[in-house]
């Protein structure tokens, strides 16, 4: 995934990741949208572009239309289908032209990821929960800084905020760097492992059935079949 493509706003913030697969670890609950959901919500580029948009601020649909080169009528048909599925709200405001406009903004965020190459197919999919108790220990002093903007004013308080962001996604950057690493490991470490199996299996008499499984939600517990789906 490309980083540098993701559209932060100070005001509402909200990150749109994507690796595919938790969804079957999350307890469903009466309204909740799935990952299906999501995924027919944000296969539409046109949505994707409104998405990024409004995560940026809460914008106008001729504001929309103009910015994103096409029609208001577009626009509010895709804002309509985003807020009927409550990824989305409006509020009127003032407008100096005029009457007052519907401004649109984001409600929800969730993280979507699939990993997918050979050997390997992994879904992960969760709606960050702001839980700042969870946070470990060697990501406490963003924390500390993020409080420390409320004691800021003016640009100053813009300009550190801004720092701050950037430094957060050079650390997600270099998260995504280790997981390709491990991931091209797991790889190899699985061909290995298939190989020694069908050497061990040609060089004995005796039928040997070896599977191998590689996933990070352990789902080998639950089996494919169960459609109980469990609480994160």
């Amino acid at each position: 995934m490309d980083y540098n493509k993701e559209k932060l706003g100070l005001g509402n913030y909200y990150i749109g990741v994507v690796n595919w697969g938790l969804i079957t670890m999350v307890k469903k609950e009466k309204n909740m949208l799935t990952l299906d959901d999501f995924l027919m919500i944000i296969h539409n580029p046109l949505r994707r572009k409104i998405l990024s948009k409004i995560v940026q601020g809460r914008k106008y649909t001729l504001q929309l239309a103009r910015e994103l080169d096409t029609t208001q009528q577009a626009i509010m048909k895709h804002l309509q289908l985003l807020k009927k599925y409550g990824l989305v709200e409006c509020v009127e405001e003032e407008s100096p032209e005029g009457p007052k406009r519907k401004c649109y903004y984001p409600t929800k965020s969730f993280v979507i990821l699939i990993s997918l190459q050979p050997n390997i197919f992994d879904e992960f999919f969760f709606v960050p929960q702001s839980d700042l108790e969870d946070i470990p220990e060697k990501y406490r002093a963003y924390l500390e800084e993020i409080r420390k903007i409320g004691e800021t004013e003016g640009r100053d308080a813009i300009h550190f905020a801004e720092r701050i962001i950037h430094s957060i996604q050079q650390e997600l950057r270099a998260l995504h760097d280790e997981e390709k690493a491990l991931l091209a490991l797991l790889n190899l470490a699985i061909e290995m492992g298939k190989a020694k199996a069908l050497a061990h299996d040609l060089a004995n008499s005796d039928e040997i059935t070896v599977a191998f499984y590689a996933s990070s939600d352990n789902r080998d517990e639950e089996g494919d079949d169960n459609d109980e789906i469990h609480e994160i």
